[in-house]
């Protein structure tokens, strides 16, 4: 997950060429209790939101970053298309896919260290956060 790439914009860009849905789940997510919740998870340290986001059809990706200066990412699903229930199938199979692979392979593919399939939860909808890939 490097810094320099160019997939990756400021907020403010990303919200000015971002599709209306697009900036309506990065808007409704409650970034604030999403680094209080990864904060949790890692040993009570600081974590704050980077200016830092990208995005894919389905998924905003933005990064958080901890006072030791590693960083994970914050991963927002977009349901388009499907019903809520299909959006959380599809979620628990991506985690699911990724520790599998984590535990049967050498594949270098990034930890997660939590995941809510229900979007009605404190964070303001469904994410998965994990470390970076680690190549």
């Amino acid at each position: 997950m490097s810094a320099e790439s160019s997939s990756w914009s400021s907020v403010q860009k990303f919200l000015e060429k971002s599709d209306p849905q697009t900036v309506d789940y990065f808007q409704r997510t409650k970034w604030d209790e999403r680094c209080r919740t990864a904060s949790g998870l890692a040993g009570d340290m600081e974590c704050i939101a980077l200016d830092q986001v990208a995005n894919g059809l389905n998924n905003i990706v933005r990064v958080l970053q901890f006072s030791d200066q590693t960083r994970w990412a914050a991963r927002v699903h977009i349901r388009r298309n499907c019903s809520s229930f299909d959006s959380s199938i599809k979620l628990e199979a991506e985690v699911g896919t990724l520790q599998f692979i984590k535990e049967h392979s050498n594949l270098p593919v990034p930890r997660v260290f939590a995941y809510e399939a229900d979007e009605n939860n404190p964070m303001g909808g469904r994410v998965h956060t994990h470390g970076t890939a680690p190549w």
